[in-house]
């Protein structure tokens, strides 16, 4: 009997949603109005280059990254080579889109390494303020407790995050980069991040 193909690829959804375990916080216990300031994080140039070796990729430091903001979703990944060494996504937003008016307004998804969101008829604020208020964090943890902090951290908390963005390199020619700018969106967007510290605000 010949399995048709679209059972094959229910199949192997089924399986990548049982391995990569996700959730996004709802905005409903938040009360509404802003609750982190419009500046968008913070990043600078490093003093000094750095560079070091994490499971055989060659990890190069790009700029110091410091964020305070609210924690829209996080998703943990157990399959594919990025998980390796980002075992967990940390998406997070500010200024009017850490509304909850406004987060409600939008149905969500964190899955495969991305962050999407959907509206009707319109966006609750400006389309290019929205994607300038928004961002998805590849996490790199620079220790076990940045995983268990991220773990911990409440639903839509006000969160403070700290870490450096990188570029990672791999002996057969593979790489994955953070983006270094707030204003682009799609594949290449996300922040890449040797994340050292996490906490509620």
């Amino acid at each position: 009997m010949r399995i048709p193909p679209w059972v094959w690829l229910l199949l192997v959804l089924a399986f990548v949603g049982m391995l990569s375990h996700r959730w996004t916080p709802s905005a409903q216990n938040v009360p509404d109005g802003v609750i982190v300031a419009a500046n968008p994080p913070l990043q600078t140039e490093l003093t000094r280059a750095a560079s070091w070796q994490l499971q055989g990729y060659s990890i190069k430091a790009l700029a110091n990254f410091e964020a305070r903001a609210r924690l829209l979703s996080v998703a943990w990944y157990r399959i594919g080579r990025e998980s390796a060494l980002s075992p967990v996504d940390v998406a997070i937003s500010w200024g009017q889109m850490s509304d909850s008016r406004n987060i409600n307004a939008l149905s969500w998804s964190h899955s495969s390494r991305f962050l999407t969101y959907r509206y009707q008829n319109a966006p609750p604020i400006a389309q290019s303020d929205l994607d300038k208020q928004i961002a998805n964090l590849h996490v790199v943890p620079a220790n076990p407790q940045v995983l268990k902090s991220i773990e911990d951290l409440p639903a839509g908390a006000a969160v403070f995050i700290k870490g450096v963005l990188i570029r990672a390199d791999a002996p057969d020619g593979w790489y994955w980069q953070s983006s270094l700018t707030r204003t682009d969106t799609g594949a290449g967007a996300c922040e890449l991040i040797w994340l050292t510290e996490v906490r509620v605000q």
